[in-house]
This record gives C-alpha cells, structure tokens and sequence, in this order.
C-alpha cells in the first residue's frame, strides 16, 4: 500500500545588530511513501495525556506517521500542540470538500485519498536535522554581519530613535551645563532620526544624525564619526550656533556589540567613545 505524503517547508528568521533579516528555507517535496503496516484509531499517551489519531502507518524505511482525517473537524490547536510536544509526525488529510463525482465509485475515491487529495503538516519531526541546521545557519548569518558606514550609520540612528523601556543616553561629565552636570547619562523623552531639516549658521549647513528631545526646552544633536580625532569645523559650526551637540565614535565596534540589537542599542547609547562637539556653555 502507498500513500502520499506533503511536501515540507521550513523558513528561519534571524534578525541581525541593525535590524535586517537574514532568512534561511529550505524545501522537502512531497513523496509517495510505501507502507508496511496501518493501525486504525490507536491509543497514543505523552505525558498523562492520551489521543487517538485516525491513523498510525509505519513506512517500508522504519518512520512513524500518525494521520488525522478532516471531515467534518479539522485539527484543532489543542491536538496540534499535543503532536508537537510529543515530537510525532503527522500530517492532516482534507476531505471536507471531496468531488462529487469521486463518490460514485469506490477506486476513484480511494485513490484520492491515497494519492490528490489535500494534506498538511501538522507536526513534523521526519526533518528536524534539517531544521536545526538551518536554524544554526541563519543565526550565524545574523552574528557575522559585514556592514558598512552607512549600515551602522543606519542602525545607530534606529536605535536611539526608538522609544523603549530605557530611552537614554550617556553622555560626558565634562558639561558646565547645570541641565546635565554631574550626570552621567540623560533620559529622552523622544528621539526622532532626521535626514530632511539641515542647521544652518551663516551660509554653513549640517545635519545631525539624531535629534533628541530631553525636556521641553533643551535639545541635543548626535552625530556618528567613524574616524579618531577632533572635528574641529564641526565643534565651531555648533558652538556658533550655540546648539548641543554630542559625537559618537563607531569607528571600531567590538564583534559582540553586533551580536544583537539589543547588544548593538546598549553599545551605542551608553558604551561607544563619545565627546561633546558643544555642551551649551561659551
């Protein structure tokens, strides 16, 4: 005896320090498998609870596959969750919906079952090296990211705009400023990424990578550097136009910063080099 058996897919989702996906997936097609032996409605037990698929076949190379027939009730989550916990296989038959004329006789009939009619997985573990590999692979992908100055430009900025549970960031104790002196870090009340409202002084412009609200009435601009040294420009241009503004260095980032979001968000809001371009004080 023969049955047919669904093709399985498998995507895995990795997200990266940045926030970019890495994805991974892979396909089994679906195969006809040759059956050595068919038990009807038997009794399957794990953990105290007790189900009984509408069928067990045990295929000509030694797998185990219990199969569910949807007539009238699909598989519900509780049975779902049942097959996945108890790491069996199987998969759903769908004849809610058989062809009329598939009635009429019992060969065309059964050769529906056996061969065309709809079917799903609703547990698998027949791949599950597969699955693993995968997993590993994508995760491996995320961890060994190569970005650019743009890609960590990008991040950074996504980072600290992002309101969260811990919206601050660390800032030099080298201010007079009495909003922030003594202080070690600030907390934001919002951070908005901007690329589309320049600061101009004179016929100077600049655009600041970041720009954060603390309170209603002080602001602080964050630009990313990716090189050592004084901007010296760049500390005249915002202390001309007596504008707050920090330089974040993300000229070497270590490995384990980009592990993560969550890694690379707490590396450049609190841990990465940093020192006022201006602090509010002439």
């Amino acid at each position: 005896m023969e049955l047919s058996v669904p093709s399985w897919e498998s995507v895995q989702i990795q997200t990266d320090f940045s926030g970019r996906a890495h994805t991974r997936s892979h396909r089994v097609p679906g195969e006809v498998a040759r059956l050595t032996r068919c038990d009807i409605e038997p009794a399957v037990s794990f953990q105290g609870e007790e189900r009984r698929p509408d069928l067990i076949a045990e295929t000509s190379d030694g797998r185990s596959l219990c199969v569910e027939i949807f007539v009238h009730n699909a598989v519900d989550d509780a049975r779902e969750r049942f097959y996945e916990r108890s790491q069996r296989s199987c998969f759903e038959i769908d004849l809610s919906d058989v062809p009329p004329e598939l009635m009429e006789g019992s060969v065309p009939f059964s050769r529906y079952v056996i061969e065309s009619a709809p079917r799903r997985w609703i547990s698998c573990s027949l791949y599950s090296q597969i699955n693993d590999a995968m997993r590993l692979a994508v995760i491996n992908d995320a961890r060994r990211p190569n970005p650019t100055r743009s890609d960590l430009r990008r991040a950074a900025q996504r980072v600290i705009s992002l309101r969260g549970d811990d919206a601050s960031i660390a800032v030099p104790f080298t201010s007079v400023d009495p909003s922030w002196a003594g202080c070690d870090k600030i907390e934001l009340l919002c951070g908005v990424g901007i690329f589309d409202k320049d600061d101009r002084v004179g016929d100077k412009v600049r655009t600041a990578d970041v720009f954060c609200f603390f309170n209603v009435s002080h602001s602080l601009r964050v630009v990313f550097a990716f090189h050592p040294g004084p901007d010296r420009a760049l500390e005249a241009f915002y202390r001309e136009g007596n504008m707050v503004a920090l330089r974040i260095q993300l000229g070497t980032i270590p490995r384990q910063a980009m592990e993560s979001e969550r890694a690379f968000s707490y590396y450049v809001r609190l841990q990465a080099p940093r020192e006022w371009l201006y602090s509010g004080s002439r």
